[in-house]
């Protein structure tokens, strides 16, 4: 969270990419409006700072479902698709509370933007799933999708938007979230095992690219 807030308070936008937990996204927002803060306080302006914050789907889902589907429990195969999407409309939950929040409006007072939580890894990995879902059922003010060519395709030729479904359906999130738990599900260790996932697959294409560079740097 540290890098987040350095960067913003030196006036650069910054994608904050590999979150999977709404507590996650708590500190993400938070450590904007620290640095968004700190660089009100050194008299500098924040109108042209922008960010966002990659919360991702899919892989909440794939990680979630494969549990579900080694147990035993009645319910459990009714649980099947649901986490990715209710961890999100709560995560969107927090964002609105943000934004409302008196915190914010003194930030926004001064010229700031909101961070928005952009929904990323949309594409649906497993068939019996619709294909548009991971953008449908994300649709709300102030987000951004980012999603493959197929998905898109898809979007354009049978998508059908319902306008706002994150805010409409809060409560059925919390009760989704708490049927998983009541099955033995932990949002927060499937959260703690692909954050460290995405991070290693990050970190050896940037390893990569630094060798390369330096080869071609020395030459």
């Amino acid at each position: 969270m540290p890098a987040i807030t350095a960067l913003i308070a030196d006036g650069i936008s910054v994608n904050v990419t590999i979150i999977f937990s709404v507590e996650r996204y708590q500190e993400v927002l938070n450590a904007f409006m620290d640095g968004l803060e700190e660089r009100l306080a050194n008299g500098k302006p924040v109108n042209e700072i922008h960010s966002v914050a990659s919360f991702f789907i899919s892989r909440v889902d794939s990680e979630v479902d494969s549990h579900l589907k080694a147990l035993s429990e009645p319910n459990a195969a009714s649980l099947l698709g649901k986490a990715a999407i209710a961890n999100a409309r709560l995560a969107y939950q927090e964002f609105i509370t943000v934004r409302a929040s008196a915190r914010w409006q003194l930030l926004s007072k001064n010229g700031a933007h909101i961070q928005r939580p952009l929904w990323a890894s949309t594409g649906v990995k497993d068939k019996a799933y619709d294909d548009t879902r991971y953008v449908i059922e994300l649709i709300g003010p102030d987000t951004v999708n980012t999603m493959p060519q197929g998905t898109l395709d898809a979007v354009k030729d049978h998508g059908v938007s319902r306008g706002d479904a994150l805010t409409p359906n809060i409560k059925n999130a919390v009760a989704d979230l708490a049927a998983l738990k009541a099955v033995g599900i932990s949002m927060v260790e499937v959260a703690i095992k692909l954050e460290r996932e995405g991070i290693d697959k990050f970190v050896a294409p940037w390893i990569e690219l630094i060798e390369t560079v330096k080869k071609v740097a020395s030459n």
